[in-house]
């Protein structure tokens, strides 16, 4: 059973593997193009200003441009309204739209409230443009703040793909000798990354508790990304929604030290001595196999002769793991 489970692991760490190798280069490519995609709207901009300042003075178009400024960085500190706040201003601002001859303007109000620009804005801008520049100048603004928005999002989401592929690449140690120079603060912040659904979807905390320049080991990388991936999760599935994990390291002597501890109800002191036994899990049934503490112990004991120990009590749990630095 235990060396089906271990081959099931290994088949998973090839798969992952093999999808992000093939995932690697459409998020490049994604990632390149929202790049490009940014620089021709930066040269699109330009020629759409090229086209208002020829119904605009020199002091008309430097006001609306210095608007522009103010919209772009407003919407960028925009915390969120209450949602009934929010739609009295696209209500007032879309009144006052229709009431200067702009049907749409319920199009508009939205984005440019995102904006910070308000009724009072607005006739400040009516004042310096002719009534029929208005609706360009306002239709202009709004697609400048929209393109920029959903740009913005484009970017975010392809580096966070990006981002993903290259942790998963790291963890699973795609195209490395199984024995490496490893940095550990490297596999813990991909493994946080791989679980980070979880994590957020439970609102956890994670606190990071690093050693600045901790020494790197010899070690499986893999095998105990695999360590750190059940000692996280056996940590959130204890939190709950709202708790707390600490992932700390440190260093001694010829060892290094990592710690995940969790501030959950605790292990209780009866069964703490059986938590690495194989199938032994305090899950309910059908949430565990029994066999992520156990895989644990063979992983850091048996294959880098370190050691892992358990120290529970309600309101603190922590898992301490010593490595040595260097794999004999």
């Amino acid at each position: 059973m235990l060396s089906q489970q271990h081959e099931k692991l290994v088949a998973l760490g090839k798969l992952a593997a093999g999808l992000a190798h093939e995932l690697n280069n459409p998020a490049t490519a994604a990632r390149r193009a929202t790049g490009h995609l940014c620089h021709k709207m930066e040269v699109l901009q330009t020629f759409a200003v090229r086209c208002i300042e020829q119904h605009l003075t020199p002091i008309q178009l430097e006001r609306i441009l210095d608007l522009k400024r103010d919209a772009f960085e407003h919407a960028a500190r925009l915390k969120h309204l209450d949602s009934l706040a929010l739609i009295d201003l696209e209500d007032e601002l879309t009144g006052w739209l229709q009431s200067h001859g702009i049907t749409d303007g319920w199009r508009l109000a939205p984005t440019l409230v995102a904006g910070g620009l308000n009724t009072l804005t607005l006739e400040a801008i009516s004042s310096q443009v002719a009534t029929n520049t208005l609706k360009d100048v306002l239709t202009w603004l709004e697609t400048t703040l929209t393109t920029a928005s959903v740009v913005n999002v484009l970017e975010q989401s392809t580096d966070r793909i990006f981002e993903i592929v290259k942790a998963v690449k790291a963890y699973s140690y795609m195209d490395r000798e199984p024995l490496q120079n490893v940095d550990l603060h490297e596999g813990l912040d991909n493994t946080l990354t791989i679980l980070g659904y979880k994590l957020k979807s439970h609102s956890i905390i994670v606190m990071r508790e690093y050693l600045q320049n901790l020494p790197h080991i010899s070690a499986h990388g893999s095998a105990l990304n695999q360590v750190w991936t059940n000692l996280i999760d056996n940590a959130i599935d204890a939190v709950g929604s709202g708790g707390k994990v600490w992932v700390r390291t440190s260093s001694e002597k010829n060892y290094v030290a990592i710690e995940i501890a969790d501030n959950g109800p605790g292990i209780p002191l009866e069964i703490q001595s059986r938590i690495f036994e194989p199938f032994f899990t305090t899950k309910q049934v059908g949430a565990g196999t029994g066999l992520g503490l156990e895989i644990a112990y063979r992983i850091v004991v048996g294959q880098h002769n370190g050691d892992i120990r358990c120290f529970s009590e309600p309101g603190e749990t922590r898992f301490q793991v010593r490595l040595p630095i260097n794999h004999s």
